[in-house]
């Protein structure tokens, strides 16, 4: 079985940055990603959204989030935030989640097990979204 840990595993190489996604690697790049399997073989990929903060991944794989946000001031203050949930392999957005409660640098986030649900805010207050 795969431990909780392995999901947030990052190597950075070059353009890209990788996370572990269940069996597979996810590789980001600027505007972009790919899911390749442990040969190399890519499965899927697509273009981002927005640019943003790798933000949890399904532990079976299926699914991703991207954090989004724009922050300005000194210190700097979160002026918005969503996330992006993607579909792996077939890079389709499934939902853009906009948070109202901002933190002071990102929100916590995760994807259950299954990627059947999604859970962000601040320490303050977590809200649960049913995914499509």
């Amino acid at each position: 079985a795969d431990r909780p840990e392995e999901h947030f595993t990052t190597q950075s190489r070059g353009q890209s940055t990788r996370y572990i996604l269940g069996k597979n690697t996810l590789q980001l790049r600027q505007k972009g990603f790919q899911v390749v399997d442990s040969t190399g073989h890519i499965l899927g990929g697509g273009d981002l959204v927005e640019w943003g903060a790798f933000a949890g991944a399904s532990a079976d794989g299926t699914r991703f989030a991207i954090q989004s946000s724009y922050a300005e001031g000194d210190p700097d203050f979160v002026v918005y935030e969503y996330f992006t949930i993607y579909e792996a392999t077939t890079g389709k957005p499934l939902a853009m989640i906009h948070t109202t409660n901002f933190p002071a640098r990102q929100s916590w986030s995760a994807l259950s097990p299954n990627g059947q649900y999604f859970v962000a805010g601040n320490p303050n207050k977590l809200t649960m979204y049913e995914l499509p």
